[in-house]
């Protein structure tokens, strides 16, 4: 479906933020903005030209339109959606409309269940540094369908990086040139109902590809997916000891690489894979590689506060995503704070890792920390636990126990909607913390 197709028909615009608005703007700007309506279960501020409503979504009526350009934070699961097409109303999204206008550059599409930002941010560094033309967009930057402004005044790049989340892949339609898969774990089991259905939502995206990168880290749950290449593995791009290596043979030297942990290493691996597969060099690639800075809220010290250091890592929604960061102060005297939004997450995996290599203390926090503390006290007996009603007092707490050459991590493993409107948010307040208790 292209934009020409809408004009005419009863158009609604489900969703309200960037993404909506985005659409909304994009369409109107080329058919008009006569049978077009913005809608959102929150207040929509009104627009000068498109009619708006908002309230409950069973009573949006989205029955009424022909088609519903869907906003990724809808569910397609959700009651509403599936009623309405049933009754024969044509969901599909501003991405999928860029797509079918055809970008006029290919596509090179990252998902993964962590570390899509900072595989798509190095992409584009690699790929400038290659001397290649890249415009970064989608979950990251700006929505796609933005990026027809840029097709209109023939101003196109060499590559689209487009960062794609499960939100966005479960009905997404079109082709794309490239697909790239940093792993895939359990996350967002509420939007989508089941593990199950996450996963198969996610690799969605592989076979609108035409070659498909994939870390080998996922190689099992990835079990008869067809995977074009396999980042991380003996037979593709490598990288260990500081040096990068295809199929076992040296390419470069990795100097001044800034950014922490083995599972970034992964990040990077599948980056240099998905370079490669543009055609461009992979040598030219890293020369600048040592001023590739780490995204704020991943593993990002506070500035100012030395002693003990201080580390944002907001962005870990996932228990995984903790395990990781732990691990990366293996050899600190670690105050780790965790928890927040309740969304049933499985933190055996976390219990059994701080089982093997307890950390100084772990300071449970938020709407779920009562559960957490359970699982750790039943998983981890050994382990030192203690427990805070918000992160205000957590950080309190940390800067009460945490040695003066020790490592204060906030690395929650779980959603900040408890306190919070999102990572961001949780992450800058962390760091004011930091810096009053730091004085």
């Amino acid at each position: 479906m292209k934009i020409a197709d809408l004009a005419g028909r009863p158009v609604a615009i489900l969703g309200a933020g960037v993404e909506g608005r985005a659409a909304l703007s994009a369409i109107g700007s080329r058919i008009g903005y006569q049978h077009l309506t913005l809608l959102d279960e929150k207040s929509v501020e009104p627009h000068v030209e498109a009619a708006t409503r908002s309230g409950p979504l069973a009573e949006l009526e989205l029955d009424r339109y022909e088609v519903v350009i869907r906003s990724p934070g809808f569910s397609v699961y959700r009651p509403e959606l599936q009623a309405a097409r049933e009754a024969g109303v044509r969901f599909t999204s501003g991405t999928s409309l860029w797509l079918a206008e055809g970008p006029g550059a290919p596509v090179l599409a990252v998902t993964g269940t962590k570390g899509k930002s900072t595989t798509c941010s190095l992409l584009t560094h690699l790929l400038t540094s290659a001397g290649v033309k890249v415009l970064l967009g989608g979950n990251i930057g700006q929505p796609v369908i933005t990026f027809l402004d840029q097709k209109d005044r023939n101003e196109l790049p060499d590559w689209f990086v487009v960062e794609l989340s499960s939100y966005q892949i479960a009905d997404l339609s079109g082709e794309v040139a490239v697909a790239v898969l940093t792993n895939l774990l359990a996350d967002h089991l509420d939007w989508h109902g089941s593990l199950a259905q996450y996963h198969q939502d996610k690799l969605r995206l592989l076979a609108m590809a035409s070659h498909s990168v994939a870390h080998d880290s996922a190689r099992e749950a990835l079990t008869g997916q067809g995977v074009s290449e396999w980042a991380g593995s003996e037979a593709g791009w490598q990288v260990r000891d500081k040096a990068v290596t295809l199929a076992g043979r040296d390419v470069a030297a990795l100097s001044r690489w800034r950014l922490p942990g083995r599972h970034n290493l992964n990040n990077l691996e599948v980056a240099l894979a998905a370079v490669a597969s543009t055609g461009a060099s992979v040598e030219a690639a890293l020369a600048d590689i040592s001023r590739f800075e780490p995204l704020p809220h991943r593993l990002q010290p506070v500035p100012g506060v030395s002693q003990p250091r201080c580390v944002n890592d907001s962005i870990a929604t996932t228990p995984d995503a903790t395990i990781a960061a732990t691990r990366c102060f293996s050899k600190s005297a670690l105050v780790l704070i965790v928890g927040g939004h309740e969304r049933h997450q499985d933190w055996e995996g976390l219990a059994r890792d701080l089982a093997a290599a307890p950390v100084a203390q772990v300071i449970a926090q938020g709407a779920g920390a009562a559960r957490l503390m359970a699982v750790l006290e039943s998983q981890a007996p050994k382990q030192k636990v203690s427990q805070c009603s918000d992160l205000a007092a957590a950080v309190g707490l940390a800067f009460s126990c945490c040695e003066p050459e020790g490592v204060i991590l906030l690395s929650p493993g779980a959603p900040s909607f408890d306190q919070f409107s999102d990572f961001q948010q949780r992450g800058e307040s962390f760091i004011r913390l930091c810096r009053e208790h730091a004085g």
